[in-house]
């Protein structure tokens, strides 16, 4: 069965959520705070992240820099609930829960992602002939998130080098945002193969002479 983590708050909204996604087939995961994503995330499988639009708003910034470190590895998606139904927001509720059904479910790396701004060549196959030139908006040892306004799909492979580094790195698209959505940075969230070089995750400290 397919696994949602639902945060929200408010203890009633959590229980109306999780008998929305339930008689969708869904199993549940409740959370009361964002704070309780990373550990949750780590040690549960999981297919997707509903949070609650109120409970993000008012979240702290500690809360909130949780959030950007964890939600983009999942099918995710901010909701309310209004009229006695679940809206979650860029999408249909049934749109959501198709999604996260077909995503195969996994827990969160221990590695939780840095922002860094590097430069970037992105491409749909190995030979590069045709890169995109770009930059990361985050980073960490098991994937990155890099900006693009081109369209992607969830699920193909691209292939990552760096102009310091020669060796290509192949990865699988997991996230996607598209162009246009003044709420997300347009481009798409990959799992990578193999592990990211650590200085590219967590370069030395300049020391002034």
């Amino acid at each position: 069965m397919s696994t949602c983590v639902v945060v929200v708050r408010n203890e009633d909204t959590r229980g109306f959520v999780a008998a929305s996604l339930q008689s969708k087939g869904m199993d549940v995961l409740s959370l009361a705070s964002p704070s309780e994503l990373v550990q949750a995330l780590q040690d549960n499988s999981v297919n997707g992240i509903l949070l609650e639009l109120t409970t993000f708003v008012t979240a702290t910034p500690a809360e909130k820099q949780t959030i950007q470190d964890v939600v983009d590895f999942f099918p995710n998606a901010k909701f309310k609930v209004a009229d006695n139904e679940v809206r979650v927001l860029s999408q249909s509720f049934d749109a959501f829960v198709a999604e996260c059904q077909q995503f195969k479910a996994r827990p969160l790396r221990k590695h939780l992602r840095k922002e860094r701004v590097l430069a970037v060549y992105l491409s749909t196959d190995a030979s590069f002939e045709h890169a995109e030139k770009t930059v990361t908006v985050n980073i960490s040892a098991g994937g990155c998130f890099i900006y693009s306004p081109l369209e992607w799909h969830i699920g193909d492979r691209v292939w990552l080098r760096f102009p310091e580094n020669s060796v290509a790195l192949s990865g699988v698209i997991r996230t996607s945002h598209a162009w246009g959505n003044n709420r997300l940075i347009p481009g798409i969230g990959i799992q990578l193969d193999d592990l990211l070089n650590p200085t590219l995750v967590d370069p030395p400290s300049e020391t002034v002479a």
